[in-house]
Order: structure tokens, then C-alpha cells, then sequence
């Protein structure tokens, strides 16, 4: 009977230091993961880095960095969602309160001018809210988004959401090129353009409206810095770019 027992506790012993052995893995394995996370979402400004790069560039093709596996995916439930990308760096991974990722300084948005009167910030471009934001009328207007060192992101949709700017209806974008960028804006790639009276659908002739459209996937690549350039005047015969949103689906990887 006591060696039965004695086997019997030695094999309990065996089992628990293979049940002991497999949690840390797990534990390993997500410390791997958590770690690789909170270095994507660190603060994009590397040293030594111009987080400010070329203003613009002729589009053409560019050479695409290998991304490593998605850290994150995000798929479009509605316009504006809280499921894209901007909700979720301006959550920190959706772990803190929502902040405009590029107020608090994790993306860097640009645009092509500013005007002399009000016209918002050009930080509106990643905020929730529909607000008043737009540049001077000039040709070739564009806003631009910088991901940070390190962050590659492959778009399969985005939403564009009009400003806030009553009785200016008529001024809304028609004519637009979503472009991608991975050598810091010397050169863009098209992954998505529109026309005044594209059958793919326009946004909609109203204040604050907003649209989402696709990107086609022979198109699609891993960027890291993305820019809506006006390509034609609004139905007004204006070009001030006017918008007060962007979000972005797809998938977030870093590069190798």
C-alpha cells in the first residue's frame, strides 16, 4: 500500500511540474506579446529622427518594408466607429481614456497651409468630434498623417468626415487621392482615389457628413505615413481642403 501511495504522489509530481512548465510558457508567450505591444504604441518620435518629414513628393512607386505579423486589426462597423485605428492609439491600446492621438503627441497630422482667420487645427483631422477645420484656398491642399518610427499599417478601408462649417456646403471634398508614403513623404503611392461624380459614391452634400470607402487590396501596403491630397476643386470652385476626420481599418504591424 506505500508504495502505491509513493507512486501515486510521484506522479501527481510529475503532472504538476508539467502543468508548471506550460503556464510558463503562457506567461512567456504573453510577456512577448505585451511587450511588443507597448513598444508599438510607445511615443512615435524616435532620436535623432525628423518627425517632420518632406512637405511633399511626386507619387510614385515606392519600395514596401516587410511588415512583421499585425499587432492589431480593425474592422469598420459604421462611420466614425470607435473599431479603427485612430480610437485605438487615442486609447493607448483601448486601456486609457480616449485622447486625440495627435495631441497627445503619439501621431503627427500636418497639413498644407493655415489660414489667417480661424480654421481649426490641423490636429482635427484625428479628433471625435466634427468641428470647424480647414486650409487656405490653394491648389493641391492636403492633410497628412505620420504613424511613428517603427509602426506599418496596411489600410483595407477609411472614413472622411466633412467640417462642421455651416452654409458652406458646397465647399465639401469631391476630388480627393488617399496616398501612402514609406520613405518620411519623398515619395507617395495611391492606394485609393475619387472624382466628382465617382460611382463608388461621393460624402454626402451636407455639414459635418462623413463616408467610408474601400481600398482595393492589389493596392493596399504597409505605410507609415498617410496623406488626403485635393486633386480638384469642391462643387464651389474653391480648394480649401475641408475636414474634420479620418479613420482608418485595416491592419497595424511594425517594421522588421
Amino acid at each position: 500500500q506505500t508504495r502505491a501511495q509513493l507512486a501515486q504522489c510521484r506522479a501527481a509530481q510529475g503532472r504538476t511540474q508539467h502543468d508548471l512548465a506550460q503556464a510558463e510558457a503562457r506567461l512567456a508567450r504573453c510577456q512577448a506579446q505585451l511587450a511588443q505591444t507597448q513598444q508599438l504604441l510607445a511615443p512615435h518620435e524616435a532620436a535623432g529622427e525628423d518627425a517632420r518629414p518632406a512637405e511633399s513628393g511626386p507619387s510614385a512607386p515606392a519600395t514596401c518594408t516587410r511588415p512583421a505579423p499585425p499587432v492589431a486589426t480593425f474592422a469598420y462597423q459604421y462611420d466614425m466607429d470607435d473599431r479603427g485605428l485612430f480610437y485605438y492609439l487615442g486609447t493607448r491600446g483601448r486601456t486609457q481614456p480616449w485622447r486625440n492621438p495627435a495631441e497627445a503627441g503619439w501621431v503627427t497630422v500636418s497639413r498644407s497651409s493655415e489660414c489667417k482667420h480661424p480654421a481649426g487645427k490641423a490636429s482635427d483631422l484625428t479628433g471625435r468630434q466634427p468641428c470647424s477645420s480647414f486650409t487656405q484656398d490653394l491648389p493641391g491642399s492636403w492633410w497628412r498623417v505620420d504613424l511613428g518610427a517603427g509602426r506599418r499599417f496596411t489600410p483595407t478601408r477609411y472614413t472622411l468626415r466633412h467640417s462642421n462649417v455651416p452654409g458652406y456646403v458646397d465647399f465639401g471634398l469631391r476630388s480627393w487621392r488617399l496616398e501612402g508614403s514609406v520613405d518620411g513623404g519623398a515619395t507617395w503611392r495611391t492606394l485609393d482615389e475619387h472624382a466628382t461624380g465617382d460611382p463608388r459614391g461621393e460624402i454626402p452634400a451636407r455639414v459635418d457628413a462623413a463616408a467610408t470607402f474601400a481600398v482595393a487590396p492589389e493596392r493596399a501596403f504597409p505605410a507609415r505615413l498617410f496623406r488626403v491630397l485635393m486633386t480638384g476643386p469642391s462643387p464651389s470652385g474653391h480648394h480649401h481642403l475641408m475636414l474634420s476626420g479620418l479613420e482608418m481599418y485595416g491592419s497595424l504591424g511594425q517594421q522588421q
